[in-house]
């Protein structure tokens, strides 16, 4: 599925958790982001709730990398409620969206 990041086109894709994709550190993720490839991955042996979980996190890392948060250490409470403000409503919609679209889930 191809989601808008801030303008730009990002594609999530379930793969097997044996995808090369999802090994982080030599163990087995449940769902990574790579941002040069702006793509998106998940396990595709994840129950919809726990999966729209996990997709809400790696959306999370998108929206990041996207608006150039992500190249800060640390961020103050100030800045973490704004980047919520800003982006928690559309990240949300998407992983609600996608779970719809893909496993008939509403939750």
């Amino acid at each position: 599925m191809i989601i808008k990041v801030n303008n730009m086109n990002w594609e999530i894709k379930e793969v097997p958790s044996s995808h090369s994709m999802l090994l982080v550190s030599g163990a087995v993720s449940l769902g990574t982001s790579h941002f040069l490839h702006k793509e998106i991955y998940l396990n595709k042996d994840l129950k919809p709730e726990h999966k729209q979980q996990i997709l809400r996190h790696e959306l999370t890392h998108a929206f990041m990398s996207e608006t150039q948060i992500s190249d800060k250490d640390t961020f103050d409470e100030e800045e973490l409620c704004e980047f919520v403000g800003l982006y928690g409503q559309r990240i949300s919609e998407i992983a609600e969206r996608y779970s719809y679209i893909e496993d008939g889930y509403n939750g």
